[in-house]
C-alpha cells in the first residue's frame, strides 16, 4: 500500500499523539494531586478568613474576591484535566485502529517490480 505525503504525515502525526499522551498520563495524574491540594489550601484559606480578620470587613471583602474566583479557576481545570485524562487513558479506539491497519498494509505489502 503506498500512501500519498500528506497521508503518511497524517499516519505519523496519529503515532506522535498516541505515544506522547501515553507517556504523560503520569503527569496528568500528578497534576491532578497537586491542582486539588492547591484547591484544598485556598479553601482552607478562604475558611479562616472570617477569624484572622475579624471585624475588617474591606479585607474579608478584598480577600473573598481573591480567593473565590481561584478556586473557581482551578476546580474547572482540575476538571478538564480528569476528563481529558479518563477519556485518553487507553487510547482512542479509532486511532488505534487506523494505526494498526495502516501498519499492517505497510508490512503486508510488496514493492513491485515495473521491469517485468
Amino acid at each position: 500500500m503506498n500512501l500519498t505525503e500528506a497521508e503518511s504525515k497524517a499516519l505519523h502525526r496519529l503515532q506522535k499523539n498516541r505515544k506522547q499522551f501515553q507517556k504523560m498520563k503520569w503527569v496528568f495524574v500528578c497534576l491532578i494531586i497537586l491542582m486539588m491540594a492547591a484547591f484544598c489550601f485556598a479553601a482552607n484559606t478562604m475558611a479562616s478568613i472570617p477569624v484572622k480578620l475579624e471585624g475588617k470587613i474591606e479585607l474579608q471583602a478584598l480577600a473573598y474576591s481573591t480567593i473565590l474566583p481561584m478556586l473557581m479557576l482551578i476546580s474547572i481545570m482540575t476538571g478538564v484535566i480528569i476528563g481529558t485524562t479518563i477519556k485518553n487513558w487507553i487510547g482512542d479506539p479509532v486511532q488505534t485502529l487506523i494505526i494498526g491497519i495502516a501498519e499492517r498494509l505497510e508490512k503486508e505489502s510488496d514493492p513491485v517490480d515495473c521491469d517485468q
